[in-house]
């Protein structure tokens, strides 16, 4: 290696960023093995019948969800960022308590739709009565763990990472021997479904606890659990819910077309053994992708900052360089993992998951190496307070993917959405053109960071 590759590999590998993204994946990492650990485990307890009612319950509650979430931790992550680069201590506070204020509001209405109208979703797709009991039991996970999420965009967007990984870590291994026990215990998806309950209540007893050693320690820029919560009772949220509602269409859209409506799709057209091949295959493309995370995390505080400091020359430098190097890497871990999915899956899963488990992550791998280079497009239309195009785009995707994963599962019941969801990936280069063309054409223009933000509240 030259010296001039040794001196720019020493500034990446010392740069916050990195680290910080570092320890993000790292975080990522365990909680994927634990999400593999946990899926594993459901399927020698449960069977893939059982499994699949579990996840169809899962997709029910995170379809009424999508209705619901309205990006708020997106929105607070991106202000409190600029507030600390700004070193505006009480813009920080007035965003965590906005998070606090409409995270609680938000979920009291997830539980009261899903207490009048899952069981008619649920028909609609053709899924059991139990499928819905067990989704409403799941609409009171986000009450449960607010104080956690408050915690947690207060330490992401002090780049605070390595606490953020501890508090999700911790978690998540509690996630995973609550929804293996219960499963043990119940025999049925009831047990881990409460399971997941409980475990929302323990990651924000984790949260907090961790929150309040931190500024013990050496965080004297967060404020109190007290404060943000008596500032709370008075924080305005109107402008917050406007910005909140933007990016969560922007991101929920993903996830509705490649998560929640793939599910659903197959249990009205195929058995519920084919929804718990489906979820593993993707499970499993998942496992590259979910290191996206330390760094589509790491990346939006990062850009806004960038932003707030009007430095366009080095925000437009710092999305490509994330896009380019960040996906190369996880797409080239894609590639690579396909020879080992058949032995990695006859190794841990029962005999009758091998075959449809690896064709469908086969499927599944043309868009996920597309998607792989998706780490940044959300931090940059946040940052570049250009939503409204993001949304168009994604809401056009959500009316054509869609239609072709039911028109696949018409014609192949058992791999038809896996081939539609690669598809809903690759919906992803329409970004991509746009994104560019923005750069070479027009450029970002000034005043990058979304004017929507609370105002201040006097202590």
């Amino acid at each position: 290696m030259s010296a001039r590759l040794r001196k720019a590999a020493g500034r990446v590998a010392g740069s916050k960023f990195a680290r910080n993204a570092a320890a993000l994946q790292a975080g990522a990492g365990l909680n994927a093995a634990g999400n593999l650990a946990s899926t594993v485990a459901l399927a020698h307890i449960l069977g893939a019948r059982l499994q699949g009612q579990f996840i169809v319950a899962q997709a029910l509650y995170s379809l009424l969800f999508f209705f619901v979430n309205l990006g708020l931790v997106q929105a607070a992550v991106t202000h409190i960022a600029a507030a600390h680069q700004e070193g505006d201590s009480e813009k920080s506070l007035d965003w965590l308590a906005f998070l606090l204020k409409a995270q609680w509001l938000t979920s009291l209405v997830l539980f009261g739709v899903g207490f009048l109208a899952l069981e008619s979703l649920a028909a609609f797709f053709g899924a059991e009565a139990g499928e819905a009991q067990w989704a409403l039991i799941l609409c009171a996970t986000p009450l449960l763990e607010g104080p956690r999420i408050v915690v947690g965009a207060a330490f992401q967007g002090s780049r605070r990472m390595g606490s953020l990984a501890q508090t999700e870590n911790g978690q998540e291994m509690v996630r995973v021997f609550l929804v293996v026990s219960g499963a043990m215990l119940t025999q049925s998806p009831l047990g881990p479904v409460l399971g997941l309950a409980l475990s929302s209540a323990f990651g924000s007893v984790v949260g907090l606890d961790l929150y309040g050693r931190m500024r013990r320690t050496h965080g004297a820029d967060l404020p109190s659990f007290g404060q943000i919560f008596r500032r709370s009772l008075r924080v305005p949220i109107r402008l917050g819910l406007r910005l909140g509602l933007k990016i969560g269409i922007l991101r929920n859209t993903n996830s509705l077309v490649l998560k929640i409506l793939p599910v659903l799709i197959i249990k009205y057209f195929a058995r519920s053994e084919a929804v718990t091949y489906f979820r593993i295959a993707q499970s499993i493309m998942n496992l590259p992708l979910m290191l996206m995370q330390g760094i589509s995390r790491t990346a939006l505080p990062v850009m806004s900052q960038k932003a707030a400091g009007s430095d366009l020359r080095v925000f437009r430098s710092t999305w490509t360089k994330i896009t380019l190097v960040s996906g190369g890497l996880i797409a080239a871990g894609i590639v690579c993992s396909l020879a080992l999915i058949p032995v990695a899956v006859k190794m841990v899963f029962p005999p009758d998951y091998v075959d449809p488990v690896t064709l469908q992550a086969w499927i599944l791998s043309i868009g996920f190496v597309i998607f792989s280079f998706a780490v940044a497009v959300d931090s940059f239309y946040i940052t570049a307070n250009k939503l409204g195009v993001a949304i168009r785009i994604n809401l056009l995707g959500l009316f054509v993917c869609p239609l072709a994963s039911i028109f696949l599962a018409t014609q192949l019941p058992e791999t038809g959405v896996a081939w539609g969801v690669s598809l809903g990936m690759s919906w992803v280069l329409i970004h991509f053109i746009y994104i560019a063309r923005t750069f070479r054409v027009m450029g970002v223009s000034a005043g990058l960071m979304p004017a929507d933000q609370p105002k201040a509240v006097n202590s």
